[in-house]
């Protein structure tokens, strides 16, 4: 007998410990439940079974969020039920109103009422919140916030409805264009009347600026106001025209001789904190073809925010807060000018929002002229809260925060965010060559006449930057080495610094000179509150480039306005919900009248509109409501059918493996048998030798 291996002990050893890891997985599976518990007992299972884990996860999440979407179309249409209820209860005293046999003092009274449920409209409107949103005020319209435009319909063709051979040229008037017409000059069924007969129509859209001045009120006098207009007309706006051109040469140089003008309105409102504003008209056809060759351009100045003295003379402060102002202001009518189709949104002769250039870049590019560090319009210390002493750590989690990223949208990401990533995108284009204000400068005249040539942003920034893109650097801005720029950018500012680049340098805080200059180029008109400006024929002021920021539609081609419900478990799964303005104004019942039968029966035509529209919303409303409990219904069976499915890849069989089980615990007790019956062979030996 050989006894230097005890081969039979040995291979059932071996069989032992492959029946013990069998046991071993049946146990694991059977006590968590799930057939794969780590890569190795399924790969391709485990990656299917992912996939299909997030999907269920999404899916579910989507259904609460069409629950929640339910919930607010609820809450938006109890509302509405309230304001058709008071309609109702305003028609009813109308015609109440209509009958002659009340007296004066009847219809005061039924005035009054119809007064009182009126402000309760409003207030309807203003207050009706879900989740700390305003639901009924504008917010949710097709055309975003508070979108209540001006629109002004022009003839183009010779003939009117009636045959006059003389209506081009023929202004029409419609105020207030959101749907609601509320205003009108003319009826929708005149303009539509007139386009049988060959009328064209022509819409134009005044569009404002925001903000961009956070000062105290001042005080303004009557007999100052000429002072004042002379002093922009002569100094301050031409002087800042200059500025600009001398500071982007190659962008706008060739403006120089041009003859643009700019209307002037001043307005008295210590309430608002825009100190001014510039406004760029544009024109386009019911289709959104554009008008070529016109622009309007208008030049809003608050006198509520300047202290002047007697005379109209401007204090020191307020002379340097206008300046600023203008500075900033007068950038964004240079680049209406010089890049139109990306400052207003037009894509293949077609007015596009998706085309426009991203509003960081817009309200950062004017911040780069006047300065985001001035103490006139300070969104970088202030809005931001960096300075000179903050590391590059902060830096980069301030402006990576959710509320102050490129991708937010919020005012402090537009000016103080905004400013920060142009700042470093001149920077960029030249070549990181220096951080100094003419170097950033010459990168950003660089960016900017590329863009005037018709190449867009998003194509500039993945040519001449490190960044794959627009989205891609929107996405990582505060990174290492853009948050090394801004500290380097800051510390040449300094605690007095505005960081402006007309000036030529970062330290000084008076951007114009306080002289005289004559230019032809946005001439100032301080007779006219808007100036037309035509073009030559064969000159389109949209055939000069200046694409938006993105090559295909921005943000997924989401449309203007509305708010979006996520209905889908991956991106671009949601459906638009829009909500029209529901206020008295929009109403057009705001001023109603019942002091006589005339009078009367005209407020119970407009209430017997306003009704038509609160009835059509709510019909609206209740539409997207079956929409989103179809949607949900859906969304469950798909979430319950893949959860099935990943349950038959993922979990174990319960009857299966404890089959399995057993018989490996009936193999583990025979091994361990004859592992002893081995290991006792030895015996005889030993009988041998004894």
């Amino acid at each position: 007998m050989v006894i230097s291996h005890n081969m039979s002990a040995m291979n059932s050893r071996f069989k032992l410990k492959g029946t013990e890891n069998e046991q071993a997985k049946s146990s694991k599976k059977l006590s968590s439940g799930y057939r794969i518990n780590c890569a190795a007992d399924d790969a391709a299972g485990l990656t299917i079974s992912e996939k299909m884990r997030f999907q269920i996860r999404g899916l579910n999440k989507a259904s609460k969020n069409a629950q929640d979407g339910i919930s607010l179309i609820q809450t938006a249409e109890g509302a509405l039920h309230e304001t058709h209820s008071m309609l109702q209860r305003m028609r009813e005293l109308a015609v109440q109103a209509a009958n002659d046999t009340n007296t004066d003092e009847d219809r005061d009274a039924l005035k009054a009422e119809i007064d009182q449920l009126v402000s309760q409209i409003d207030q309807v409107a203003q207050t009706t919140q879900f989740n700390g949103m305003n639901l009924l005020d504008g917010t949710w319209t097709s055309d975003g916030m508070n979108a209540i435009k001006k629109e002004l319909v022009y003839a183009v063709s010779r003939t009117d409805r009636n045959g006059n051979q003389d209506a081009q040229g023929q202004l029409f008037t419609l105020h207030a264009m959101n749907g609601l017409n509320e205003g009108k000059q003319v009826s929708l069924q005149d303009v539509f009347d007139a386009q049988e007969t060959g009328l064209n129509i022509i819409y134009q859209e005044i569009e404002d600026d925001f903000t961009t001045t956070q000062t105290g009120a001042g005080a303004a006098t009557s007999s100052g106001y000429d002072v004042l207009k002379d002093t922009l007309k002569t100094e301050i706006v031409p002087q800042a025209v200059k500025s600009i051109i001398n500071t982007f040469q190659d962008t706008f140089g060739y403006l120089s001789g041009s003859s643009i003008g700019i209307g002037l309105q001043l307005s008295n409102s210590a309430s608002s904190s825009t100190l001014a504003s510039v406004r760029v008209g544009y024109s386009y056809y019911s289709d959104k073809t554009m008008v070529t060759d016109m622009l309007t351009y208008s030049l809003n100045v608050n006198i509520g925010h300047l202290n002047m003295d007697a005379a109209g003379n401007l204090t020191a402060d307020s002379r340097r807060a206008l300046e600023t102002t203008i500075v900033h202001e007068m950038m964004h009518a240079m680049m209406d000018e010089a890049l139109t189709s990306g400052m207003v949104g037009v894509k293949d002769g077609k007015l596009d929002s998706s085309n426009r250039f991203p509003k960081w870049f817009i309200e950062g590019m004017a911040q780069t002229a006047a300065g985001g560090c001035s103490n006139d319009n300070d969104w970088v210390n202030g809005g931001l809260g960096l300075n000179a002493s903050s590391t590059e750590e902060i830096i980069s989690k301030v402006v990576k925060s959710s509320k102050n990223s490129l991708s937010s949208g919020s005012t402090a990401s537009q000016y103080g965010t905004g400013y920060l990533a142009c700042m470093y995108l001149g920077y960029l284009v030249n070549g990181a060559a220096g951080t100094d204000a003419a170097s950033v400068a010459k990168g950003l005249d660089s960016l900017m006449n590329q863009m005037k040539q018709g190449k867009s942003l998003n194509e500039i920034v993945k040519d001449s930057t490190p960044y794959d893109g627009l989205a891609d650097f929107q996405r990582k801005f505060g990174d290492a080495a853009s948050a090394h720029f801004i500290h380097e950018l800051l510390a040449a500012t300094g605690s007095t610094g505005n960081g402006a680049l007309v000036t030529g340098s970062y330290l000084t805080n008076d951007l114009l000179p306080d002289a005289a200059h004559n230019t032809n180029l946005f001439q100032l008109d301080t007779t006219n509150t808007t100036i037309k400006n035509t073009y030559p024929a064969g000159v389109g002021v949209f055939a000069d480039g200046g694409s938006g920021g993105f090559s295909g539609p921005k943000d997924g081609g989401i449309p203007r306005g509305g708010l979006n419900l996520q209905v889908g478990s991956l991106e671009g799964q949601y459906i638009r919900v829009f909500i029209e303005r529901m206020d008295a104004a929009a109403l057009g019942i705001s001023m109603l009248s019942v002091e006589d039968h005339d009078r009367a029966g005209e407020t119970i035509a407009l209430v017997d509109e306003a009704i038509d529209i609160v009835y059509r919303q709510r019909s609206s409303l209740g539409a997207y409501q079956n929409r989103l409990e179809h949607t949900i219904s859906n969304l469950d069976n798909s979430a319950e059918n893949t959860q099935s499915a990943e349950s038959r890849i993922r979990d174990t069989d319960m009857a299966d493996e404890m089959v399995a089980y057993s018989r490996s615990n009936i193999l583990m007790q025979a091994g361990q048998a004859m592992l002893a019956q081995a290991n006792r062979s030895a015996d005889g030996i030993l009988q041998l030798l004894g």
